[in-house]
């Protein structure tokens, strides 16, 4: 379980079992009117794979992307 990795840091890394093919990933924005995309979770490879978390701002354009 790893908890707060993404608040301050854009690129995180950590190692799963080869054997995972699906990560779960909870994500809750500090503002609760922001929207939250989380892609690059599911049919991972063996090797190095990318999950990248988008934040939508409330005003809908501002985004930030943790990976």
């Amino acid at each position: 379980k790893y908890t707060n990795i993404f608040k301050e840091n854009l690129q995180n890394n950590i190692t799963i079992n080869e054997k995972v093919n699906q990560l779960e990933v909870l994500a809750e924005a500090e503002n609760e009117k922001a929207e939250i995309e989380i892609k690059g979770n599911n049919d991972l490879k063996e090797g190095n794979n990318t999950i990248i978390i988008t934040v939508t701002a409330e005003d809908g354009e501002t985004k930030r992307e943790y990976s």
